[in-house]
């Protein structure tokens, strides 16, 4: 493999991030809210060094949080993230994470 490098365009990023979200309160007790949030990252660097600095980074992601609360007193909340890179072997590049409180 050769690596040579182009001094017009240094460097490529892109960034999108998007979020959908929800709050409602029911019969002044109960109140609900949950979040959903997807996210995306490209990275490519031509004033790279080497070879191995120069390969592109691209991730991918979603992450959400849906919460209950009754009264403002007793609270329930549920989080997951399912997030991914290309720099991971193909069977394990993407993972999912999630975690809750009471």
């Amino acid at each position: 493999m050769t690596y040579s490098r182009n001094t017009d365009v240094l460097e490529r990023k892109y960034y999108l991030e998007a979020s959908l979200n929800y709050n409602r309160t029911f019969a002044e007790d109960h109140s609900v809210t949950w979040l959903l949030l997807y996210n995306q990252s490209d990275r490519f660097n031509m004033k790279a060094g080497n070879l191995i600095e120069s390969f592109p980074y691209r991730s991918l992601g979603i992450a959400g949080r849906a919460t209950y609360s009754f009264r403002d007193l007793y609270l329930a909340e549920f989080n997951f993230g399912y997030n991914g890179a290309e720099q991971f072997h193909p069977d394990k590049r993407f993972g999912f994470f999630p975690s809750y409180g009471l």
